[in-house]
């Protein structure tokens, strides 16, 4: 597997990134509107991140693309609500996630049974890590957050792990066939 190195890999991290904070927002405007609870934004969140932050993998089969994707995703993040308080600690939160699971595209080669497995790994830890990062930073948490830490990483993982299964059966039943896709993978 060859690491991302074109101006087409970073287009489509770039694009990609941008794609899901428009999203993140778009979604968490309407959800917070219809319902007054912005928590419940988490819940279609999880899902669709992973969903996207593994499309640019499985079109360009290159290392790096991962963590190039949450880079600009984090980035873009800063000043908004997106995923969460703004502030640059969304880089710090995100960008070590990116590189491991970068890692584990490389190490499994793609394949869907070690990334979903890896996923939920990522998705498990990410949430105490999020918080642990959060708290030594001084940001302001919701009362009682670490007894949810557990549930909420559980369910994390579960949806980490359906949004990368749906980009795997998304890629392999419709992506890979649209002529567009074929043209970004040269």
């Amino acid at each position: 597997m060859k690491l991302i190195s074109s101006t087409r890999d970073f287009a489509i991290a770039g694009g990609f990134g941008a794609l899901i904070v428009a999203f993140e927002l778009s979604i968490g405007i309407i959800i917070t509107s219809l319902t007054g609870l912005p928590i419940l934004i988490a819940i279609v969140d999880s899902v669709l991140l992973a969903y996207m932050i593994m499309v640019p993998p499985l079109i360009t089969r290159k290392a790096g693309i991962i963590t190039a994707t949450v880079l600009v995703m984090s980035l873009l993040s800063v000043p908004t609500s997106a995923f969460g308080v703004p502030g640059p600690y969304k880089i710090l939160v995100f960008v070590p996630l990116g590189i491991i699971m970068d890692i584990l595209f490389y190490a499994s080669n793609g394949k869907k049974l070690l990334m979903i497995i890896g996923i939920i790994a990522a998705a498990f830890i990410s949430v105490p890590y999020q918080f642990f990062l959060m708290q030594q930073l001084g940001l302001p948490l919701p009362e009682g957050t670490e007894k949810l830490l557990l549930p909420v990483a559980i369910f994390a993982a579960v949806e980490g792990a359906l949004g990368v299964w749906l980009a795997y059966m998304t890629y392999e039943k419709k992506l890979k066939k649209l002529s567009v896709v074929k043209r970004l993978q040269g």
